[in-house]
């Protein structure tokens, strides 16, 4: 059956014309359906006629129902349900014939009913979303007409498409704002035209709407799992049409709001980021210093710090600032520039510690603070001094990764209590020939496995090995998580002091 050119003043008056056409031919594409089954009854089933039946009983079940002839859409639909078992094979035809032809009967009987009355007014809604280039694929050319003069009349321009190879070419040709795509067609169906656009779309959002007469629920999650992000049942329901329209131009909005938000936030984060890396990442290379982090977000919550004295002094600062991320990591800046300018004036360790406890507990807010190690190894590599307000990974290991000495952390961290009452004493730590010092962030010893378990210094402990505690611990770390994501930034550091005594640089 082919459309007609239908010329009318108004929508209403086309969707009248439109209406009363369908009626009209409707008896000659009943015949053509009873033709197309008497044929696959006589020569055998064959699959190609029988979907190509199956397809023009499932458009007749929508199209009629919008037209207002609700028996022929409910005749239609129950032969299009048996079809649709002998398709997907779970009975055969000659097994349902009689049902068939009945049903067929019936067909003809509704209508014969609608010949010569008028249809069912077809109702309009006044328009109100913005108007949008939409593309329509549906191999149904009455129900492309109906739905493409609803679009028309609210503002929209529409592209047609006959099938899903046509819908995918025509969607690349034109990239429409919205996509209306029918569930059965020729050539290619919709499930598989919507994976393709939407695999096209890349990061766009392109609502795309299925049309279907289907009813089953599997058929319908389908149209979801196919990429669809809604679905409009036959017959068409004006107001539930427009709803839909407008709930998606919405969300579509939306998308490229959050599009826009997400770049700019990607450029703030980049430029945040150098300049964050220019203020705190000053360190020297340093044979004696290797250093390993992994920050949960774009900023990492541990700043690892580290210079000579004038005098030859090793001075290391690792902390662990409370929370992670940009708010964590925003105090490591001034405090990289207080740290780098004393001890470039060579102060004493217990001096840079007061300076830098005295900086954050005039910037921190109330309970924020940073654990923190603070360790100055002497130019000759023999000896050290220490201070730990609050990291619990901190050892002396032998060249074999055997736990010489454990550091252990007997003091505030910093930034909690001003000068009264803060301990910035450090004690001393001898260090013979072949040992080195590993710190390492609480992230490592709080890393939990997909279990939920956590580390634990035990169980850190356990992955010291040989002389190079830092890539031991490392692997370690990674095997415990077991691709689970970190809750919390993790630093770990190693520091040889063989190497300071020629003061070697890398």
């Amino acid at each position: 059956m082919e459309l007609k050119n239908i010329s009318a003043p108004s929508i209403k008056d086309q969707l009248a014309a439109l209406a009363q056409l369908y009626a009209d031919q409707l008896p000659q594409k009943i015949q053509e359906i009873r033709d197309l089954l008497q044929g696959l009854s006589d020569l055998g089933w064959e699959q190609t006629q029988g979907e190509t039946l199956h397809r023009m009983l499932h458009s007749m079940a929508g199209t009629a129902g919008t037209m207002g002839l609700q028996q022929v859409s409910q005749i239609a639909r129950e032969i299009e349900q048996i079809l649709k078992e002998i398709v997907h094979g779970q009975t055969d035809l000659q097994a349902q014939m009689a049902q068939l032809k009945l049903g067929l009967e019936r067909l003809y009987a509704a209508s014969d009913e609608t010949a010569g009355e008028p249809t069912k007014p077809l109702t309009t809604v006044t328009a109100l979303a913005a108007p949008m280039n939409i593309l329509v694929v549906d191999d149904d050319p009455v129900g492309q007409a109906l739905l493409s003069a609803f679009l028309k009349a609210d503002g929209h321009t529409v592209v047609t498409a006959m099938d899903g190879v046509d819908g995918v070419a025509r969607f690349s040709e034109m990239q429409p704002d919205l996509v209306f795509m029918d569930v059965i067609m020729p050539k290619m169906n919709g499930y598989e035209a919507a994976r393709k656009i939407k695999a096209a779309c890349g990061n766009d959002f392109v609502p795309l709407i299925f049309l279907t007469a289907l009813q089953d629920e599997n058929d319908l999650a389908e149209c979801i799992a196919a990429g669809g992000d809604d679905f409009v049942v036959k017959p068409y329901n004006r107001v539930l049409l427009k709803s839909k329209l407008i709930a998606m131009q919405r969300i579509r909005t939306l998308h490229h709001e959050l599009a826009q938000y997400q770049q700019r936030t990607a450029e703030e984060i980049a430029l945040s980021k150098h300049v964050f890396d220019a203020a705190t990442n000053r360190n020297p290379k340093l044979a004696a210093v290797r250093h390993w982090y992994s920050a949960v977000g774009h900023f990492s919550g541990d700043v690892i710090l580290y210079s000579h004295t004038p005098s030859g002094r090793l001075i290391l600062m690792l902390g662990d600032f409370t929370g992670h991320g940009l708010g964590a990591a925003l105090a490591a800046v001034p405090v990289s520039d207080l740290f780098y300018s004393l001890v470039e004036s060579d102060v004493a360790l217990p001096d840079l510690v007061r300076a830098i406890n005295r900086k954050l507990k005039s910037i921190m807010p109330t309970g924020r603070f940073c654990a923190a190690l603070l360790i100055a190894v002497s130019a000759d590599g023999r000896q050290a001094e220490v201070w730990n307000g609050g990291i619990p990974g901190a050892y002396l290991l032998d060249e074999h990764g055997c736990i010489q000495r454990r550091i252990a952390s007997s003091k505030l961290p910093l930034g909690i209590v001003g000068d009264q009452g803060f301990d910035a004493e450090s004690e001393m730590v001898a260090i013979n020939s072949g040992m080195h010092f590993l710190f390492f962030s609480d992230g490592v010893n709080e890393a939990r496995n997909p279990q939920g378990e956590m580390l634990a210094l035990a169980g850190v402990e356990k992955f010291f090995s040989g002389n190079d505690a830092l890539v031991a611990l490392q692997a370690g770390v990674a095997r415990h998580l077991a691709g689970h994501a970190a809750d919390d930034d993790i630093s770990i550091v190693a520091i040889d002091p063989s190497h300071t005594r020629h003061g070697q640089r890398q």
